[in-house]
């Protein structure tokens, strides 16, 4: 395609930035829900720096296309997201971006370049295959009818279970690492990126549902509600964003435990629909959300490129 512009993304960028995100989206119609408060957020979170990681394509001074890099010091991976505006696709454009993201994630250091893509996109799984990009896992997206799923009474026994205080971001820092240590893609957390996540949108520590045994953390959920989206497309619709048991105090009921917590904190907020994303190899998580109801929606698929 001629007269484009592949360039580093400048501050003065985003209002081009956030119109295509969000026009590609009415177009595209994926389902997901973009916002200039949302996209301001995404740009500003810890650890990320978008005059460096990300990369646009500029047309007649407007951005056609962007890539992002996420580097993940602590697993030595890059994350891309790459679109191209769909009146401007098949033109060689998300070739030019791909080239950029993945030296600038060589440059960083990673060992491998990733990438997830819905089970439906043919032409982003076709490039990215073209890219030597291969695949390597598969995640779920789950959905359930929470208005019409009775939730059992929550039977506390041994457990305690309280929203999180503000103060307490280490102690969440501490047991979501060790609840998802050594599981696929995770990379943990620290506690300027906890503190950014609590505070996203209209969130708060009040979302996130610890559970203790006597004085120690064992399991958590971590609620959220997107009141902006709701508000705009009229739903009412909540998620599931982290759930977690402490490795030592597994298969004794505490996962259950804090998922009827977070569905029963949810409904109480007025929520009909809650949605969450789990490992498909995952077994133990995938019959426990089975079990309350849950159906699977769709399928994303991750692909890898090695980068030595």
């Amino acid at each position: 395609m001629k007269n484009v512009i592949y360039r580093n993304y400048r501050t003065s960028d985003f209002n081009n930035y956030a119109e295509l995100r969000i026009e590609a989206e009415k177009i595209d119609r994926s389902g997901r829900y973009f916002s200039t408060r949302g996209l301001a957020e995404e740009l500003d979170r810890p650890n990320y720096f978008p005059e460096k990681n990300v990369f646009v394509a500029e047309a007649e001074k407007k951005i056609i296309g962007y890539i992002s890099v996420t580097v993940e010091l602590g697993i030595k991976r890059a994350l891309l997201e790459c679109l191209v505006h769909p009146w401007y696709r098949r033109k060689g454009t998300a070739n030019k971006l791909s080239a950029l993201a993945l030296q600038r994630a060589k440059d960083s250091g990673m060992g491998v370049a990733q990438i997830s893509i819905s089970e439906t996109n043919d032409a982003a799984r076709s490039l990215s295959i073209r890219l030597g990009f291969r695949y390597i896992h598969r995640f779920l997206e789950l959905k359930l009818d929470l208005y019409n799923t009775s939730l059992r009474d929550v039977k506390y026994g041994l457990f305690i279970s309280r929203g999180l205080h503000q103060g307490e971001e280490e102690m969440l820092k501490k047991i979501q690492n060790r609840s998802f240590e050594g599981t696929w893609g995770f990379n943990p957390n620290t506690n300027e990126e906890i503190v950014y996540q609590l505070n996203l949108g209209s969130g708060s520590s009040e979302d996130v549902v610890i559970t203790f045994l006597e004085d120690r953390p064992v399991g958590y959920c971590w609620a959220r509600i997107n009141a902006e989206e709701n508000a705009a497309r009229g739903r009412k619709k909540g998620q599931i964003y982290m759930l977690g048991v402490d490795p030592d105090h597994r298969k004794k009921g505490i996962g259950k435990h804090v998922l009827v917590t977070g569905l029963s904190y949810l409904k109480d907020k007025g929520i009909d629909v809650v949605e969450l994303t789990t490992d498909s190899e995952n077994e133990a998580a995938r019959r426990l959300y089975y079990s309350m109801g849950f159906k699977e929606q769709s399928v994303t698929k991750w692909y890898e490129k090695g980068l030595g």
